[in-house]
């Protein structure tokens, strides 16, 4: 199992026993510049077989799983399965908000 993440050009993919780390700071693998961006706002991981999203800011994320209904989390983690979006931020950061997209990559 591996995870592939895009973001504006920006692409990725983390191993089994990975991790990638959004935010600020010029030590994330993926860096972001929006003000309301926590240094390290979150991380992916792969770990298992099991693929997670950790948000660790206080603006919190959203996450968009296939074609569920979006849903917000802070500072919390969350089992990420098939494709879909993370946002980072709120919808009251005023701005569009940073679109990562995620694909679960299976090995047969």
């Amino acid at each position: 199992t591996a995870l592939h993440l895009t973001y504006d050009g920006w692409s990725q993919t983390v191993p089994e026993g990975g991790e990638s780390k959004i935010g600020r700071s010029p030590q994330c693998d993926l860096v972001m510049p929006q003000a309301w961006v926590s240094r390290v706002h979150g991380a992916v991981s792969v770990r298992g077989g099991i693929v997670e999203f950790k948000d660790s800011s206080s603006a919190g994320s959203s996450v968009t799983i296939g074609d569920h209904p979006e849903f917000y989390i802070r500072r919390q983690t969350i089992a990420l399965t098939g494709s879909g979006v993370i946002e980072l931020g709120s919808a009251a950061a005023g701005d569009t908000l940073p679109r990562i997209v995620y694909s679960i990559l299976q090995s047969n």
